[in-house]
């Protein structure tokens, strides 16, 4: 992270880029608490042709202080089958594909 990495990142062209989410909504899109992880993840998005966002179904409603992608950015949203039926909506109507993984019971 920081300012050298986002320069030489920016320099790069990559087919997919896969990144973790701190939360998700519908309003924030995309979210990080930390200021210099979303330039970051910023510099890897404007390299990449697709974007991947991974955040399991606890990480919907929760909104980090800073976003680093708006849903309608969003290729591909990968989370597990506990996300809830609304979030799976507002998903569906905002990105690409949404991938739902089956949670295993313990």
């Amino acid at each position: 992270m920081g300012p050298l990495a986002d320069q030489a990142i920016r320099s790069l062209q990559v087919d997919l880029v896969i990144i973790g989410a701190h939360g998700v909504s519908e309003r924030a899109g995309a979210t990080t608490p930390n200021l210099a992880e979303a330039e970051t993840n910023r510099a890897l998005i404007s390299s990449a042709g697709r974007l991947a966002v991974v955040a399991d179904h606890s990480k919907w409603g929760v909104v980090g202080l800073s976003r680093f992608a708006a849903l309608s950015e969003i290729d591909y949203f990968v989370s597990d089958d506990g996300l809830a039926p609304k979030a799976r909506s507002v998903l569906e109507d905002h990105v690409g594909q949404v991938i739902l993984g089956e949670t295993e019971e313990a």
